[in-house]
């Protein structure tokens, strides 16, 4: 056997690995628990969601050695730093920042609870591909969006259609007619601007401990996985009586 295809089942074991670990999470976060806390090493006033005594992974950037090949040379986020970049718009409603991967199967159920609660919470989306190929073009294309005006809305039609290492000439199109310069977006999707904003992304990532996706913080607390509506609920009053970030 080739070193490539044993370098690449190597890599298919810890993705699976990680699904696996991801998905014994879930059935500990669907349940109906009281939430308690922990304080998050390294980093004063941060704390990490426990269920009955058991910490989720997260919150410990020594769990970061989990994010995958590569991550040890996008570096940590300084820790007086997060606040301003994990929530870069002030707001009145509760900050909440998601670190997301569009291969994730677990994100977008946790992301459309949040969109049904937009009306409490000011929601910023952090682009974290960690599942290959696929999610690193779909993370680009997203954030690519973003940088022009009216980008955001147009985020989840950028990620939808991806082929090889250029945009589909279809999401170029649909950009277009949402108002995009298509152009732009090519150039942007390929450019420094959004490979600085990805190093960025993984370095907070690293520095709170985010091994995967769905990972949420909100305010100053952490928590990974998704959620049943109940704990979510749960969890934005708690953090809506604190002074946020």
């Amino acid at each position: 056997m080739s070193e490539t295809k044993t370098s690449r089942r190597g890599l298919f074991k810890v993705v699976g690995g990680l699904v696996a670990v991801a998905a014994g999470w879930q059935w500990v976060l669907n349940r109906p628990e009281t939430l308690s806390f922990e304080p998050i090493k390294g980093l004063p006033e941060w704390r990490q969601v426990a269920f009955e005594g058991v910490t989720l992974p997260g919150g410990d950037p020594s769990a970061a050695v989990f994010l995958g090949i590569g991550d040890e040379e996008r570096g940590t986020w300084p820790a007086d730093q997060l606040c301003p970049a994990l929530y870069p718009n002030p707001t009145d409603k509760l900050p909440v920042a998601v670190f997301t991967d569009v291969n994730c199967p677990n994100c977008r159920s946790l992301e459309l609870k949040l969109d049904q609660r937009s009306d409490r919470l000011a929601l910023t989306w952090i682009d974290l591909p960690l599942l290959g190929p696929t999610s690193e073009i779909a993370a680009r294309a997203a954030i690519a969006a973003s940088l022009q005006p009216g980008g955001d809305a147009f985020r989840a039609r950028a990620q939808s259609r991806l082929r090889g290492n250029n945009l589909h000439p279809s999401v170029l199109e649909a950009a277009a007619i949402a108002g995009l310069d298509p152009d732009q977006l090519q150039t942007d999707f390929k450019g420094p601007k959004v490979s600085e904003i990805l190093r960025r992304n993984h370095a907070m990532a690293n520095t709170l401990g985010v091994w995967g996706t769905p990972a949420m913080a909100i305010g100053k607390t952490m928590i990974m996985g998704d959620l049943s509506r109940d704990t979510l609920d749960q969890l934005i009053d708690i953090e809506m009586e604190r002074k946020g970030c």
